[in-house]
């Protein structure tokens, strides 16, 4: 069975140290790629709510070629230790 999509990006994000939304769609693609509900906006949601959580926080943003904002994240030690034991 299938670790839960949400779940499954926080993993990323510990895994990964310091990424954006790109980059976790990039680590889970293999996995969850046939997912209906693996979109980027999604995973940028999950992320964000994780954040608000105080599991990740913001470590720096840039503007991309399109005009959106990209965010990169990593996991907070309360929220890497969180992740680790429930996972």
């Amino acid at each position: 069975m299938k670790t839960p999509l949400n779940y499954a990006i926080l993993q990323a994000v510990v895994a990964l140290g310091e990424c954006d939304a790109d980059d976790v769609m990039t680590q889970l693609t293999p996995e969850y790629g046939q997912y209906r509900a693996f979109r980027r906006a999604t995973v940028v949601e999950s992320l964000m709510t994780a954040t608000q959580n105080r599991i990740l926080e913001e470590t720096g943003a840039e503007l991309t070629d399109d005009g959106d904002v990209n965010i990169r994240y990593r996991a907070t030690d309360y929220g890497a230790a969180l992740i680790r034991r429930l996972l």
